[in-house]
């Protein structure tokens, strides 16, 4: 006697989970896993194993290279943060006082910061004599 093989794939039960016991993001890192595991059964019955295994090869070395990318960029910031931190620190330890000017005051013109082209400057300026015309 010849067994025949269904093509209907007989998937386990899932334990429910109540919806509000889900985050978001586990909710989309769910519904990813789905998509890709549908993906990849249709690669894997389509183009067979050697196929499927350089997938899961490359989809491995993505998944790796982001996250090491991720780590280097969390490193930087945290690093910088901490830098920031301890400046301020060490000012305020030191009793240094730092001014800054008022939304009012406006820069001399001999002050004028150079990178900001001039008609945006004197458009500035007008807007702020504007202000006070009206106060």
């Amino acid at each position: 006697m010849v067994r025949v093989k269904s093509k209907t794939k007989v998937k386990p039960k899932q334990k429910s989970i109540s919806a509000t016991n889900i985050s978001p993001a586990d909710d989309k890192r769910g519904k990813l896993l789905i998509q890709i595991d549908e993906m990849m059964e249709t690669i894997g019955s389509t183009y067979g194993p050697v196929v499927l295994e350089e997938l899961e090869k490359r989809i491995e070395k993505t998944i790796s290279d982001f996250n090491d990318d991720v780590t280097e960029i969390m490193k930087k910031v945290f690093s910088k943060h901490h830098e920031d931190m301890k400046q301020i620190k060490e000012c305020i330890d030191s009793g240094v006082v730092i001014e800054y000017p008022k939304e009012d005051e406006t820069l001399e013109d001999d002050t004028q910061d150079e990178s900001i082209p001039q008609y945006i400057s004197e458009y500035e300026a007008s807007q702020k004599k504007k202000k006070k015309k009206k106060k």
